[in-house]
C-alpha cells in the first residue's frame, strides 16, 4: 500500500485512520458476501473453488501492474481497489 499512497497525494495526519476503515469495511463487505448463496454471489462462488480465487487474484494483479506500467493513476486506484477487494 505505502507504493500506491506514494503515488497520490494525501493528507498524512489522517491516511491511517482512513485506511483502517476502508480495510475494516472492506471485510465487513467480503465476509457477508462470502456468506451468500454461490449461486446467487459471485464472491462467494470465488470462496467455493480455490482454483477459481486464484484466478481472480492472478487478473486483478496483472491489471495493476499494467496500470502502473502505463503510469496512469486513474487506473491504478481502480486496479488497486480491484486488488484489495479480491
Amino acid at each position: 500500500m505505502a507504493i500506491i499512497c506514494a503515488s497520490f497525494p494525501f493528507d498524512s495526519d489522517n491516511i491511517c485512520c482512513h485506511m483502517k476503515k476502508y480495510l475494516d469495511d472492506l471485510e465487513a463487505i467480503i465476509q457477508d458476501r462470502k456468506n451468500k448463496d454461490p449461486q446467487e454471489s459471485y464472491v462467494a462462488s470465488l470462496f467455493e473453488e480455490k482454483e477459481k480465487i486464484l484466478s481472480k487474484i492472478k487478473e486483478e494483479s496483472e491489471e495493476l501492474a499494467e496500470a502502473f506500467r502505463e503510469n496512469d493513476p486513474s487506473s491504478i486506484k481502480h486496479e488497486s481497489a480491484d486488488s484489495c477487494f479480491t
